[in-house]
């Protein structure tokens, strides 16, 4: 989808430099220009722009008149000579300042901090790693435990249970779809909706009734079923 933009300025050799510069630009399309106030409120209005290149001195009147009269929402890129007018800009959220002459290199960061804006770059997912530590609360203390410590996860209620390497139990408000994304799948994997296993402690794999798996892990003594679903996606992971 393009991104739709206006040019309001009193010049017209301003509006036809700016103009040539956003065409450059394979995903801008300049839907509307006006030299004045009046044209400008019906053009904003008219077309719905998602951006308006604005410069705050057109002729006797002042750009930020016409903020007040914009039916629409849009997002404002002020264009001028003059750099006094920074500090009220920002004020009033514009997206962005720009000096004139504009320049190419300056004018791709405006468009790039309107793309950001409307789309906000997301996060990367954390994920641990096998030798990471992490704290948990116990009564009133902190622990400290190593990612490589942990043997399984089950699921309890809103809770999870974290079997540890030492024979331990620690109940965590985590749930195991949080588990699943948060640890490396190189070294855990899950093998019931309710089970997540930490592949260095097992001992033994049994094949067991409709094509499913009983898995026996060091330091647990019964065994974990590992259901049709997960046996079927385990299998085809691990094959040889």
């Amino acid at each position: 989808m393009n991104i739709r933009v206006c040019i309001i300025d009193d010049e017209q050799l301003a509006i036809d430099e700016l103009h040539m510069l956003l065409s450059k630009f394979d995903d801008v399309d300049v839907c509307a220009t006006a030299r004045s106030i009046e044209k400008a409120i019906e053009v904003i209005n008219k077309t719905k722009p998602d951006i308006v290149f604005l410069d705050i001195q057109l002729k006797e009147h002042n750009a930020f008149s016409i903020l007040e009269l914009i039916k629409v929402k849009t997002h404002i890129i002020f264009v001028t000579a003059y750099d006094e007018f920074a500090t009220r800009a920002f004020e009033i959220n514009a997206l962005d300042y720009l000096l004139k002459p504009v320049l190419q290199p300056r004018l791709e960061k405006a468009i790039k901090r309107f793309k950001l804006n409307i789309s906000p770059e997301k996060p990367k997912t954390l994920e641990y790693k096998y030798s990471d530590r992490i704290i948990i609360t116990e009564k009133n203390e902190y622990k400290l435990i190593s990612i490589n410590e942990i043997v399984s996860i089950t699921a309890d209620g809103d809770y999870t249970c974290l079997h540890l390497s030492n024979g331990s139990k620690k109940l965590i408000l985590k749930s195991m779809l949080e588990w699943e994304k948060l640890l490396p799948n190189t070294h855990f994997e899950r093998i019931h909706r309710s089970t997540i296993i930490n592949l260095e402690f097992v001992s033994k794999i049994e094949k067991s009734f409709n094509n499913t798996c009983k898995v026996y892990l060091k330091n647990i003594k019964q065994y974990f079923q590992m259901s049709q679903r997960y046996t079927s996606k385990f299998l085809n992971k691990y094959k040889a």
